[in-house]
């Protein structure tokens, strides 16, 4: 396992934001966890005391398992991608989603599907 900490600008909002990310490998599946947080909530722990307790993190994450599939008689051997995403759409938990905010996950989640996928064609 490690840990690792990446420093992000993101071009169209201005702020700087930390990936958290840890990362467990083993012969049998890899383990990929990362949360963003924003360079305010650090300052406001390391500056103004603030309670690391109160800084929201929505960790986020994929595995990727070997998987064997029967295909016309033929064992072939595949990879099982499972992803976990967290996003705070609305601070109410009786709160509608729109579709919008739906469509928006939607294609956040196809679109790391589709780079992972991308990154694995690429080491085989």
């Amino acid at each position: 396992m490690n840990l690792m900490v990446q420093n992000s600008q993101n071009a169209n909002q201005g702020n700087n934001i930390l990936i958290l990310q840890e990362t467990s490998t083993t012969p049998t599946s890899a383990h990929i966890v990362y949360a963003p947080i924003d360079m305010a909530s650090i300052k406001m722990i390391f500056e103004e005391g603030v309670d690391y307790e109160e800084v929201k993190l929505l960790p986020s994450g994929f595995t990727i398992l070997p998987s064997d599939a029967l295909y016309n008689d033929n064992i072939v051997n595949g990879t099982l991608l499972s992803i976990a995403f967290q996003s705070l759409v609305d601070s109410s938990p009786s709160a509608n989603l729109s579709v919008a905010s739906i469509s928006s996950v939607d294609y956040l989640v196809r679109s790391i599907a589709n780079k992972i996928k991308t990154a694995l064609s690429v080491l085989v």
